[in-house]
């Protein structure tokens, strides 16, 4: 890139920039309704909800003006017609475009619609009035500059450039949803983009991934989606769309990494607010008396089975202990191995070993199972 190239694209670069802060959507709706008749104001104003309570019906504004709802289409419609062809000469499309364009470009040229409109409201400031206006700007000035991509079972209503690639970006997202298939744990939004260009160093599409871009493809597609911990998985996993009780022990004890007291996983549950219901210590605990997932390895204190721990008892805990050992064990040795499944005293663990039923010490001091246990 020559000197002047690079002069250039800053230029350009501040002019966008520029454009973007200046962006004021209620101002640009206020110039647009001027040519219209008061009626077609409040038509648009009720229709489009450019008030606080939001949109209104046909049959609703047509009891309001008490005329049919047909009556009230016929008015709106005509309204519009005047601000495409009236109204849009008194403002600036081509800056309005702008705007948009930018923001597309920055996320890889398809955006969700409500990510679409966030962005784009960054520097304005994003508040349900100006997401109104926006949203009424985007649908009513440029639908055939950009392009809508109606939902589907697959993926959330976008818009995406003309010159977007659908291939492009339905084949990105199909080795999103492989690679965390394969990785089979949510994951945050840096790790997922480094794992893709470890996995697919010479895909086109993955060279030219950056962390906007693949936060824009995934919030599009229904199949992914973030727990409340901000990392993302597919939808399906009980660590990301959490419907139980259940679910949410698993992960808060997932993400804590050390076992807990069933009161303290009610406790974190209810800091975390996975959502409005109160999490209580004794439901908590019937689902990890219940759930061989957990293991109980002291009082009311509780690990995942994934861990490593061991169920049973401390007695069935030293005889799997020794079952695994190719040798006799000393005290110490049985000891230590308990501690690390169980919390409990180390005179607890003494106290198993003298079942002679179980366990036999020999001369030496070490301890092998009984042959009959």
């Amino acid at each position: 890139m020559s000197e002047n190239e690079s002069i250039l694209d800053k230029i350009i670069s501040s002019q966008q920039a520029a454009i973007a802060n200046e962006f004021n959507p209620k101002e640009i709706i206020e110039t647009l309704i001027q040519p219209l008749s008061d009626r077609e104001k409040q038509v648009i104003y009720l229709r489009h909800g450019f008030h606080p309570e939001g949109k209104k019906t046909l049959e609703t504004i047509g009891s309001q003006f008490k005329v049919t709802r047909e009556r009230i289409r016929q008015i709106e419609n005509t309204a519009l017609n005047k601000i495409k062809k009236i109204g849009i000469a008194q403002v600036s499309l081509e800056d309005i475009e702008t705007v948009f364009y930018q923001t597309l470009e920055s996320h890889g040229g398809i955006m969700p619609e409500d990510l679409l409109l966030d962005k784009t409201l960054s520097q304005t400031g994003v508040s349900p009035e100006n997401k109104t206006y926006t949203y009424f700007i985007l649908t009513q000035l440029l639908p055939d500059r950009l392009h809508y991509l109606d939902e589907t079972e697959e993926y959330h209503p976008s818009w995406k450039l003309p010159a977007a690639s659908l291939e492009n970006f339905q084949n990105l997202l199909n080795l999103i949803i492989n690679s965390l298939s394969k990785l089979n744990e949510p994951l945050p939004l840096n790790e997922i983009l480094r794992h893709l260009q470890q996995t697919a160093p010479g895909s086109p599409e993955v060279q030219e991934l950056n962390e906007p871009i693949l936060f824009s493809y995934i919030n599009i597609s229904k199949k992914i989606k973030a727990n409340p911990f901000g990392e993302w998985g597919l939808t399906h996993w009980q660590t990301v769309t959490l419907k139980k009780i259940s679910d949410k022990v698993y992960l808060t004890l997932k993400k804590e990494g050390r076992p807990l007291h069933f009161t303290e996983i009610a406790k974190k549950i209810n800091e975390i607010g996975y959502d409005h219901k109160i999490a209580n210590p004794a439901t908590i605990h019937n689902e990890l008396i219940l759930d061989e997932k957990y293991v109980l390895i002291g009082r009311g204190t509780y690990a995942l089975k994934e861990w490593g721990y061991q169920p049973g008892t401390v007695a069935e805990v030293i005889k799997n202990i020794l079952k695994n050992s190719n040798r006799p064990l000393t005290r110490d040795e049985i000891t230590e191995a308990v501690l690390k499944n169980r919390q409990v005293k180390k005179s607890t663990v003494i106290l198993a070993l003298m079942n002679k039923d179980k366990f036999a010490k020999l001369p030496d001091q070490g301890y092998v199972l009984k042959i009959s246990s």
